[in-house]
């Protein structure tokens, strides 16, 4: 795992509550430095960069300035990236069909940032950073399981407390 991704990852797991606007350009910055991985491999490192910045400042942006489009596209791609992630690492579902949970917990992700946007930026961002952090270990499936679920309960205590202590923050 690299170290942006770490970091990104820690900071959407312990405080995606806190700085929504941070979460949402660190989904971005990741997302693009995945993208810029796929499509410009063969380009200069520079080009790689430059999608990894873009994706985050333009999740910044729309994290400040359009904060209920944001909502619904981060609900969306966090909660359609953890139904894949999980499904898949459980063995439930042929890959033939692998994207239906990726539309279906991405509607689920949507509606519920919309409808009960603290909470479920929360949740969301607690199984969004476990996520990722578990995606980047080589360990066997079993411990990355248990791995998964004792960092998705810290980021929800953790957050939870935080909310707790200032739910106007944000």
């Amino acid at each position: 795992m690299d170290m942006f991704t770490l970091v990104a990852a820690i900071v959407i797991l312990f405080l995606g509550r806190q700085v929504f606007w941070l979460f949402v350009a660190a989904l971005g910055a990741v997302e693009g430095g995945q993208l810029a991985l796929t499509y410009f491999a063969t380009q200069p490192p520079w080009v790689q960069v430059a999608a990894v910045i873009l994706g985050g400042v333009l999740g910044a942006v729309i994290g400040i300035f359009l904060q209920p489009l944001a909502a619904a596209v981060v609900g969306f791609y966090a909660g359609g990236a953890v139904a894949q992630d999980l499904v898949l690492r459980w063995g439930l579902t042929a890959p033939t069909y692998a994207w239906l949970p990726f539309v279906i917990g991405g509607i689920t992700g949507a509606v519920l940032m919309l409808l009960i946007f603290n909470w479920a930026l929360i949740v969301l961002s607690s199984l969004y950073g476990a996520t990722l952090i578990v995606q980047n270990t080589h360990f066997p499936a079993d411990t990355q399981r248990i791995l998964f679920l004792v960092l998705f309960v810290l980021g929800l205590l953790v957050q939870t407390a935080l909310y707790k202590r200032n739910p106007a923050a944000l």
